[in-house]
Parts: C-alpha cells; sequence; structure tokens
C-alpha cells in the first residue's frame, strides 16, 4: 500500500486501495483517482457506510484525502490513542 500505482482509466484507478483486487462495485473518490470497493468498506465500516457513500452521488472524498473515518476506527477498537495520533499527525 501507498506504493506503486494502479492502472488509471477513465482518470480513476481499477483497483481496490484496500485489496487491490478489481472485483465488486469501486466506490470512487471524487477529489483523486482512487477507489476503494464496496466489499472492503462494508467488512470496515458497516454497510451504512457503503449506502451512505453510494447515496452521496459522486460527492464522496476517499479515505486517503479526508482520513478522518479511518482515524475514528483506529480510535474505536483502540488500535491508536491520543497520543500516537498526535505524533503523527503534528
Amino acid at each position: 500500500y501507498h506504493q506503486g500505482s494502479f492502472d488509471i482509466v477513465d482518470n480513476s484507478e481499477i483497483y481496490c486501495r484496500w485489496c487491490g483486487e478489481g472485483n465488486g462495485q469501486l466506490l470512487l473518490c471524487d477529489s483523486c483517482p482512487k477507489g476503494f470497493c464496496e466489499s472492503c468498506i462494508t467488512r470496515n465500516f458497516g454497510f451504512i457506510e457503503c449506502k451512505r457513500i453510494i447515496e452521496l452521488n459522486n460527492r464522496w472524498f476517499c479515505y486517503i484525502c479526508s482520513p478522518q473515518p479511518i482515524i475514528d476506527l483506529l480510535f474505536q477498537n483502540g488500535w491508536i490513542d491520543d497520543v500516537n495520533i498526535n505524533k503523527r499527525i503534528g
């Protein structure tokens, strides 16, 4: 992850940034060429998050452009704390 590049078709990558596969429905960022598949989003955030993104109708910023949902998930699961995130951000 974060190394190399994926093939781009119609200004968007054709593989999911999480699983690296091109199977299933990709939800594409409206700020960059990256995409995440519905399976990975549902597995990590649940069906409601996936549905929310679909209902945004092309107004979604991916987890790289807008990482707050990832940060919230990390806090929720105890994988990071305020000390660790402050070291990384500031």
